[in-house]
């Protein structure tokens, strides 16, 4: 899990020994006491390379979703 994140926002992917990260965080807040809103947006996507053996693994599982 991502702080912050649902699980619905982050998608995970395994290809070629590369485990995928990608996500995305969409935040608004309005006050109308003191009469602003924010907005808040922001994608990341992250690479990291596994060290397999002989290809054994051909799935994995993270925060209960099935790569």
């Amino acid at each position: 899990m991502v702080p912050g994140l649902d699980e619905k926002d982050i998608e995970a992917l395994l290809n070629d020994g590369v485990l995928t990260l990608k996500g995305e965080k969409r935040s608004e807040v309005e006050d109308q006491d003191r009469q602003f809103s924010e907005r808040f947006y922001g994608r990341f996507e992250r690479h990291i390379r596994l060290a397999l053996r002989s290809g054994k693994m051909r799935s994995m599982r993270i925060s209960g979703t099935a790569c």
